[in-house]
């Protein structure tokens, strides 16, 4: 239930001290859900969600592949470690998939 707050004054000298009644109310969740403006980050879509994580994980595919050589002509240094372009693809694809499942795993 709804409380209008009421104010009531007191005369102390020649002012008047306005004091106000704040009430609390409990109200069912569906109510406040209605009464609640929508905001932009409320009306995303499923595709909006997905599409952050997926650009991304794009962007650092095509990061990695830019610094692709092959195996002939690859110079190994002592303390850096290979890891195949396949990998990483392949943890692409594993990222897209888990996006179709749960658009939002990324975030638990």
């Amino acid at each position: 239930h709804t409380h209008t707050p009421q104010t009531h004054h007191t005369h102390t000298s020649s002012r008047q001290v306005p004091h106000a009644r704040i009430g609390l109310s409990i109200e069912p969740l569906q109510e406040v859900v209605q009464q609640t403006p929508v905001t932009a980050a409320a009306a995303l879509t499923v595709a909006d969600i997905t599409t952050f994580p997926q650009r991304v994980c794009e962007n650092f595919l095509n990061y990695i592949a830019s610094f692709g050589t092959p195996i002939s002509e690859m110079v190994l240094h002592p303390g850096e470690t290979f890891v195949p372009l396949s990998t990483v693809n392949k943890w692409y694809e594993t990222i897209c998939r888990r996006l179709q499942q749960d658009p939002l795993f990324w975030r638990k």
